[in-house]
């Protein structure tokens, strides 16, 4: 199936609203994280509405077609798939009443009574007025397996069949009684078909002085029933009219248009244009006309919430997309900013473990008999020999090549992680961790190696004084002199066999180990971690990849040491390998491996304090010039003032990811047309249902 815009927005909207699952290791949505999105201005609570927020808790069991009691990302997208369809919330209702894509009649009227039962542990059940499904039936024509097209036909024969049926239920001797009347109209459009205040204030007042009566036959209910369905049409030609006023002959000469008539599928009756106009003109204070704004107010439903729905930027629970850093700015001086950044931590990490780099590289270099005991014994020696200074010989080319091995390393294990990220469910697996990692070491080893190998001979350079006498000390200048280029890369296979290895073990368990230990989520922007965990995870992701790949730095270390004419000289990765089994035992190959441990494992932490150090005591923002334009925040969300002539200035939070009207208003539809089929859905309570129900596969 091809990945549309439309997938991609509800990925979005999954993303923010969800929340990990540590029992199923995957985001989830939970009931009310599903309802925050249908309703995101909770308008069933706030405004006007006869839909109780819960009854979308309907849809929730649509989407969780298994009864997991969560929906995941493949069950999202499935659900808003199927609400976007021309003819979605058709094909939701199907659904809700057929888990195995058939409906046979019989089931269907009784998977009705069963939900009746099932929504008394919710609530009170609403005692709903008798119906015969077996009239509908007859419609039908059949009592078999109902297609989509006949649970089509079904929906919209129902209405009427119910109005009927109602009538003969309630009548005394072939009439209604006002309240029969208002118990009929309140069950088939109290469901937000009509206003409330129309059903409760303005009817009451009309239907005695407009029928003249007290009790009124099947003929009047059916007057007022075709009024209310004419509501959309006629409000479409008061403001398709131009018109600011109407008097009653105005909107029965705009109805009655010959050119409108031409285009109208259904005939109001002048009985039911005056009933409209009379219904309207309560809310007229007396006025002799009626202006497009009172007619409006009367016929459509949605009225007193309109303006919030018009500017739908809301969800809750809310998450505030994080301003992305620097959006002002050249992206040359962001680049350089942070490449700047990077690199004078990147020197500081490095220059306060180097010490213990240095010993490490004295530790292996040593064959056979070495002059160290230990890593304690050789930091005592060589301190007291060459001082504090001799700690740090070799130190500026470290400095140099820090900032381009860290930048391409970084790059490119980003790159191969986005390559190998699911876009559908924005997880990556290991196989591709371990490439990305991997990737990255083999990168960097460009830069690296010829540092690597300049910086060794300045570290071992102590050695040389005392050893060989006559030998002078070299600068890095004539080290870089006396190698050449093709002597820079010396032992470059080996610096590649370390290097692929530790990256390859180190960026995937620091992400796991973040993710692990600390619940950090990569593909939530507001996910963050404090100073101190990123520290723990650096330094337990470098403790393996450390020691596990020491031998290979061991190897990389006799390759690139200068060789003495006592010593036997290498002639390859293999040739090192076997010569130092066969010479010094399998121990020699993790010589220095603590002391590794002790330098990688700090240097991420030291390199990440000071990068945010910087970051905090010179902001880009400042360096340039730049004020940062926040906007206003409460309760860490952006806020939006939202403001029409229909309703007072509010102020709610935004996301990061608008929601689709169509999200709202096709879902409710979806509603009213369950409300239809039968009133006591709309006491449905999830939170009620789900613990009797829902672990009954």
């Amino acid at each position: 199936m091809s990945w549309t815009s439309q997938d991609k927005q509800a990925k979005d909207i999954f993303l923010v609203h969800s929340q990990f699952n540590d029992v199923h290791n995957e985001k989830t949505l939970a009931i009310d994280q599903f309802l925050a999105i249908l309703d995101p201005l909770n308008v069933s609570t706030h405004y006007e509405s006869a839909i109780n927020l819960q009854t979308f808790g309907l849809l929730f069991l649509a989407a969780d077609s298994n009864q997991k009691g969560y929906l995941n990302l493949s069950d999202w997208l499935l659900f808003t798939r199927t609400l976007n369809d021309k003819d979605g919330e058709f094909h939701l209702l199907y659904k809700f009443f057929s888990k195995t894509h058939e409906l046979p009649f019989k089931s269907f009227v009784q998977s009705i009574g069963d939900f009746n039962k099932k929504i008394e542990v919710s609530s009170d059940t609403q005692q709903s007025l008798p119906f015969d499904w077996s009239q509908i039936k007859q419609t039908l024509n059949h009592d078999q397996v109902l297609s989509y097209n006949d649970f089509l036909v079904l929906l919209k024969s129902l209405p009427q069949e119910k109005l009927k049926q109602n009538f003969q239920s309630l009548q005394n001797k072939s009439s209604l009684s006002q309240d029969a009347l208002l118990l009929i109209l309140k069950e088939n459009f109290g469901h937000d078909k009509v206003s409330q205040s129309l059903l409760t204030e303005q009817l009451p007042k009309l239907l005695p002085t407009f029928f003249a009566k007290d009790n009124y036959s099947f003929s009047d209910l059916s007057v007022v029933v075709n009024a209310f369905q004419s509501f959309d049409l006629v409000n479409a030609l008061v403001h398709d009219s131009g018109k600011q006023s109407f008097t009653r002959d105005d909107l029965h000469a705009l109805v009655n248009n010959p050119v409108s008539a031409t285009f109208n599928s259904s005939t109001i009756t002048p009985r039911e244009i005056d009933f409209i106009y009379d219904l309207t003109s309560l809310n007229a204070s007396g006025a002799s006309s009626l202006t497009k704004e009172v007619i409006t107010q009367t016929l459509n439903p949605e009225f007193a919430n309109r303006a919030s729905i018009l500017l739908f930027r809301k969800a809750a629970p809310a998450v505030a997309k994080k301003p992305e850093a620097h959006a002002n700015i050249n992206p040359i001086l962001v680049s350089a900013y942070n490449f700047g950044l990077g690199a004078v931590a990147g020197s500081i990490g490095a220059t306060m473990v180097y010490p213990i780099d240095l010993i490490k590289t004295r530790l292996q270099a040593e064959r056979s008999i070495s002059k160290y005991k230990n890593s304690f014994d050789c930091f005592a020696k060589v301190f007291k020999a060459e001082g504090f200074r001799g700690l740090y010989s070799g130190l500026g080319p470290q400095l140099i090549g820090v900032a381009p091995e860290k930048a391409i390393k970084l790059t490119v294990n980003d790159l191969v992680r986005k390559m190998g990220t699911n876009p559908v469910t924005n997880q990556i697996s290991v196989p591709w961790e371990v490439l990305a990692g991997a990737s990255a070491g083999a990168c960097q080893v460009v830069f690296t190696n010829p540092l690597e190998i300049v910086k060794i001979r300045l570290q071992m350079q102590g050695n040389v004084k005392n050893l060989a006498p006559g030998v002078q000390r070299m600068s890095a200048v004539q080290i870089v002199r006396h190698l050449g280029l093709f002597g820079l890369y010396k032992g470059a296979s080996a610096c590649l066999l370390r290097d692929v290895p530790f990256s390859a073990i180190y960026f995937p368990t620091y992400n796991h180990v973040k993710s692990g230990l600390f619940g950090f989520d990569p593909n939530d922007s507001t996910s963050t971690l404090a100073i101190w965990e990123l520290l723990v995870s650096g330094a337990l992701a470098g403790m393996p990849a450390a020691y596990l790949t020491t031998p290979c730095d061991v190897i990389k270390t006799r390759l690139q040491v200068e060789t003495k004419t006592t010593e036997t000289a290498y002639r390859g990765i293999a040739h090192a390998a076997k010569t130092i089994l066969r010479e010094e035992k399998f121990s020699a190959f993790f010589k220095g491996g603590l002391a590794r441990v002790c330098r990688s494992s700090p240097q991420f932490g030291f390199t990440l304090a000071s990068y945010e150090l910087f970051q905090g005591l010179l902001p880009l923002e400042k360096l340039v010039g730049q004020t940062n334009s926040a906007s206003v925040t409460a309760n860490g969300a952006n806020l939006t003032q939202l403001a029409t002539a229909e309703s007072p200035a509010v102020q709610v939070p935004t996301i990061a990811v608008d929601i689709p009207l169509n999200y709202h208003y096709k879902s409710k539809q979806a509603v009213k047309m369950l409300l239809d089929i039968n009133h006591n859905f709309a006491n449905f309570n999830y939170e009620a249902y789900a613990p009797k129900y829902l672990s009954r596969k």
